[in-house]
């Protein structure tokens, strides 16, 4: 399913019940600008964050994508403000994330 990181974050913000209903547990395909990558320095594996949705002075809420190891290395290449597409599951019940997260897991770069 095709989907900006902005709409994704956005209704997420708005309504999570109903964004989990809509997006939970399916693959996605995810358009974004990359805002930070990290983790790799500290647990091997590269945590790649899009810029989502932010309305005034609230704190942004930001799409976190987990890659598959075999993309793992591009990744940790992957620039601040590079414009990427992402395919992965969306996992908003498993903890993951702070509720300024949407957690994609078993990500890779789409063509």
């Amino acid at each position: 399913m095709p989907v900006t990181a902005e709409t994704l974050a956005k209704d997420f913000r708005t309504d999570k019940a109903a964004a989990e209903a809509k997006y939970g547990g399916k693959l996605l395909e995810v358009t974004g600008k990359v805002h930070d990558v990290y983790g790799k320095e500290n647990s091997g594996q590269p945590t790649v964050i899009l810029w989502g949705y932010q309305e005034k002075t609230e704190v942004p809420m930001l799409v976190q994508c987990y890659f598959v190891q075999a993309q793992q290395n591009r990744a940790a290449e992957t620039k601040k403000d590079e414009q990427v597409k992402v395919r992965g599951v969306c996992t908003p019940s498993t903890g993951l994330g702070s509720g300024t997260f949407v957690p994609l897991k078993e990500c890779d770069f789409a063509p």
